[in-house]
């Protein structure tokens, strides 16, 4: 199977970009509002939003929580990527354990294309 597709998202890299209420980059109070801006970059350099992460001071979902999730959608682009890459250079596994691994590996893919849900 070989996993060299075009993907209708956004080509990476993206970037974060987090403040808070008062616009201050990177606040380290975990007890302010906060936002995060995830950015791509069009095929001239402009940049422009692709998500935008809001955060309120709670022991749920704190700060630096909705930052590491910030930059996780971030990386996603290049993740992918890179695991497209990784599946093409071992398309088969011949043991029942690494089968389960290129199995899932696959479908994760599939669902980032949108051709699984």
């Amino acid at each position: 199977m070989t996993t060299q597709t075009q993907t209708k998202h956004t080509p990476g890299p993206w970037k974060v970009d987090s403040f808070d209420w008062e616009g201050r980059p990177d606040a380290v109070d975990n007890d302010v509002e906060y936002f995060s801006t995830i950015y791509g970059l069009t095929e001239k350099g402009a940049e422009f939003i692709i998500a935008d992460m809001c955060g309120v001071p709670s022991g749920i979902y704190a700060k630096s929580t909705g930052q590491a999730d910030a930059r996780l959608i971030a990386a996603a682009p290049e993740m992918l990527e890179a695991l497209i890459a990784v599946m093409d250079v071992i398309p088969f596994a011949t043991n029942p354990i690494d089968r389960k691994i290129h199995q899932r590996a696959y479908a994760v893919i599939r669902k980032a294309k949108g051709e699984l849900s």
